[in-house]
């Protein structure tokens, strides 16, 4: 979905104080700043970049990211909160509506504006947890960012806030139902309604409108024709689907803040579109789920599931699926030599696709949260 990533988020931004109500922030904040005293930082830094990378300000802040900038949150030892965003001091009024911090500031230079807090705060020199910095910050910004700070007083602490995101609340797991539902509701309308002109461009105008309507944040859709030959996922475009023509179809959705995302094979019956038959993958599919049990490594998932495919054509480059949350990939990913274990809370997008005699290739999806025995499919 990052082929996908759009320059400007058109959906809704709201924050729904019942769905995420303040004390979230406020114990997701609480937990930092007891890590950060651990650790004897004297200020965490959250920085995210991007309509994909917004996570790390948004954890704790719930600040949305809605075009191609940066934003980054100021976590002081004593659960003080500063949220800095790339623009101009009149964006401020609209983030206070959707934002749970007070100390909302807007600025050019992340790096720069960040470092006129910590001086404003009396915390340099002092020993800074970056997350998020060495990945995502422009490489001029990160620079000189690095030495204003002082080499000896930075500390990447990426995983505090990695950890923290990779076992959702129930609040999240909710967040994250709901996202599922939009994306079930979506391919339940394009199933049930007629295509007037059958085209992978016609079919992503459905699901798009269907989730707008449902209140979608943003929207990925990513179309795969397998009868053509050499295909792949990607953006729709207005070619004449033939009858009995396969399609598989990637969704994923935003809402308010969190992604799901599901994968479906589908095939052309006249005006209408219907769910393949996928009784090679459904055996699969099933162990596939006993197999994503709490303390398991994802190196063992992925070598289990890769010997089960030994007999199918498995097609390998879209992976067997990540993290989902906050963005529509997150840790851990289902990769060989994984040795992240799973966690009772974790949710994943996960997938199979496998070449077929008939349709070209088959493909299964969904988001699933990791309970004690095994994944629960979310949708809806």
């Amino acid at each position: 979905m990052y082929t996908l990533q759009p320059n400007l988020k058109l959906g809704r931004d709201v924050w729904d104080h019942v769905n995420m109500p303040a004390e979230e922030f406020a114990g997701r904040i609480e937990r930092l700043t007891a890590a950060m005293r651990r650790r004897k930082l004297d200020a965490l830094l959250l920085y995210g970049n991007l309509v994909n990378d917004y996570g790390n300000p948004a954890y704790v802040s719930n600040y949305l990211l809605r075009m191609s900038r940066g934003a980054v949150v100021i976590l002081t030892h004593s659960a003080e909160a500063t949220l800095i965003f790339e623009g101009i001091p009149r964006g401020i009024h609209m983030a206070e509506q959707v934002c749970a911090v007070g100390d909302i500031r807007a600025g050019r230079n992340m790096a720069a504006e960040s470092v006129k807090v910590l001086q404003e705060k009396k915390l340099l020199p002092g020993k800074i947890g970056l997350v998020g910095v060495r990945h995502l910050m422009p490489h001029d910004q990160a620079r000189q960012f690095y030495a204003d700070l002082g080499a000896d007083n930075v500390v990447h602490a990426d995983d505090l806030v990695r950890k923290q995101r990779s076992v959702k609340s129930r609040r999240e797991q909710d967040q994250i139902r709901r996202a599922s539902r939009i994306v079930a509701n979506a391919f339940k309308v394009l199933l049930e309604q007629p295509v007037a002109v059958m085209t992978p461009k016609a079919i992503e105008a459905r699901l798009i409108r269907e989730a707008r309507m449902d209140g979608a944040e943003d929207i990925r859709v990513a179309v795969g024709i397998p009868g053509m030959g050499n295909w792949s996922l990607a953006p729709a475009e207005p070619i004449a689907l033939t009858d009995g023509a396969a399609v598989i179809v990637l969704m994923a959705v935003e809402n308010e803040r969190y992604w799901s995302e599901t994968l479906r094979t589908l095939v052309v019956r006249g005006n209408h579109l219907e769910v393949a038959p996928i009784a090679d993958l459904e055996p699969l599919w099933q162990q596939f789920g006993k197999a994503l049990r709490p303390g398991r490594k994802t190196g063992e998932i992925h070598q289990e599931m890769v010997a089960a495919m030994a007999g199918l054509k498995w097609v390998a480059e879209y992976g067997l699926g990540e993290g989902v949350g906050l963005g529509p990939y997150e840790e851990p990913t289902l990769a060989a030599g994984g040795a992240v274990a799973l966690k009772e809370g974790m949710c994943l997008s996960i997938r199979l696709i496998v070449e077929d005699a008939t349709l070209g290739a088959v493909a299964v999806g969904d988001t699933v949260l990791i309970g004690k025995g095994g994944a629960e499919p979310l949708r809806g």
